[in-house]
């Protein structure tokens, strides 16, 4: 696509309309660096259920969390991962199948926003659910300030994880929540690009490991093995990435010849995990 129409750029620029979704910053970055486009009144839906759900907390620290595990929480649904997703997304016209999952994916996450909304004003005092709105990504307040130029300035010098460079939003300790004025950071590491795509496979999207085989060579599926290593080098190269130590053994467990391997690495971070800010 050269252009985003006139009337979806009005939308997605709007400060009256809510975009939610999981790791929303990034999908914000892109935009603004490949069609000059400022998202405003942007919310991250796990920040968002840090404020809002006061059970939260309880299970995940960090503020973003896959889409599939809170479709699970909150709307007890099942989301199909279909092979589709790491597909072609520049053919045109797209897909049925691609409709169906994109549009899915959007249907998600209006419909957490709405339960975390409900549970927020059960939940809390009036005055207190109604501040829970005020924290949101604001990209035209952040390029107003100077603070978007520098952060994409870094992305052409820095080495990409991505076919798109990664950001993610520092955010308040004790609240859990993406201030509007958080400044953007790069991740930065020596991780290769299929190293990285392994790791956000695994730890953002919630992929099985079978799945994750395939997604990472559809012609000719990888060793399980080699999958769970992508996953650790990326660790290993990035220390900002984030992620649940539970979840790294318990995903490296399932082959006996890559926990033998990576074991000593592993258990020494259990001391320190890594948490979305």
């Amino acid at each position: 696509m050269k252009k985003v129409p006139e009337a979806v750029k009005k939308i997605i620029e709007s400060e009256n309309v809510v975009k939610c979704g999981v790791n929303i910053r990034n999908d914000g970055m892109k935009l603004y660096r490949d069609f000059g486009i400022l998202p405003r009144n942007l919310v991250e839906l796990g920040a968002f259920a840090h404020r809002a759900d006061k059970t939260f907390k309880n299970t995940y620290s960090r503020t973003i969390v896959s889409l599939v595990r809170m479709t699970e929480k909150y709307l007890n649904q099942t989301v199909d991962k279909p092979a589709v997703r790491t597909g072609n997304w520049e053919v045109q016209p797209l897909s049925e199948e691609q409709i169906h999952y994109a549009a899915n994916d959007a249907y998600s996450s209006l419909m957490i926003y709405k339960k975390l909304w409900e549970l927020a004003t059960d939940q809390l005092p009036q005055e207190e659910s109604t501040q829970i709105l005020k924290h949101y990504i604001d990209l035209r307040s952040e390029h107003s300030e100077g603070k978007l130029d520098r952060a994409t300035s870094s992305a052409s010098t820095a080495r990409p994880t991505t076919a798109s460079a990664v950001i993610k939003a520092t955010a308040s300790s004790d609240t859990g929540v993406v201030s509007p004025t958080s400044t953007a950071v790069l991740y930065s590491g020596a991780a290769t690009p299929q190293q990285i795509k392994a790791y956000t496979l695994w730890h953002r999207d919630g992929m099985s490991l079978d799945d994750m085989c395939v997604a990472l060579n559809a012609e000719k599926p990888v060793l399980r093995t080699t999958a769970i290593t992508y996953v650790v080098k990326a660790l290993e190269a990035d220390d900002t990435l984030p992620f649940d130590i539970e979840n790294l053994k318990a995903f490296a467990l399932q082959d006996g010849r890559s926990w033998i391997r990576h074991r000593a690495w592993i258990l020494q971070q259990k001391s320190r995990v890594r948490i979305s800010e």
